[in-house]
């Protein structure tokens, strides 16, 4: 998706901005650290667009794809401020405290936007890109007891 090349009323219609505009607190930083992921450096004018220009990323926020541990948790990286030239990240950081949890997060913002078929496939799509690894499952594809 070339989100640079739309006009801000096209931009401002998506799905992924009416999400980051709708999500709050710990769920604000959870969506951006998403399309960041997955969007790489288009996700700028996601931001730009449900935020204004002059915003900024704010610590602490969350980094890189997410792991589902043993436990069930889903965990990511959090970037707690600077320390001189290099970022300070606390690894493997809860997020959220079981895989339902997460569904259940994004499945009751699909349903307070009214999120169209199409799109809800589109934040699944999106959802299953950032959580890259999952631990509960073994190299045989085989659910690992914990």
């Amino acid at each position: 998706m070339q989100f640079a090349r739309m006009d801000k009323h096209q931009l401002a219609a998506t799905w992924q901005v009416r999400c980051l505009k709708a999500a709050d607190h710990k769920f604000a930083s959870v969506m951006l650290t998403v399309f960041y992921f997955v969007y790489m450096e288009q996700a700028q004018y996601l931001m730009w667009q449900a935020y204004g220009r002059a915003t900024d990323l704010r610590f602490p926020f969350h980094t890189g794809g997410a792991t589902i541990v043993n436990s069930g948790q889903v965990v990511c990286d959090l970037n707690i401020g600077r320390l001189g030239e290099r970022f300070k990240v606390r690894r493997n950081v809860k997020v959220f405290d079981t895989e339902g949890e997460l569904i259940r997060e994004f499945r009751n913002l699909a349903d307070k936007l009214k999120l169209t078929d199409t799109e809800r496939t589109d934040i699944t799509d999106t959802i299953r890109k950032w959580v890259v690894a999952d631990h509960r499952i073994n190299y045989l594809g085989q659910r690992v007891v914990a």
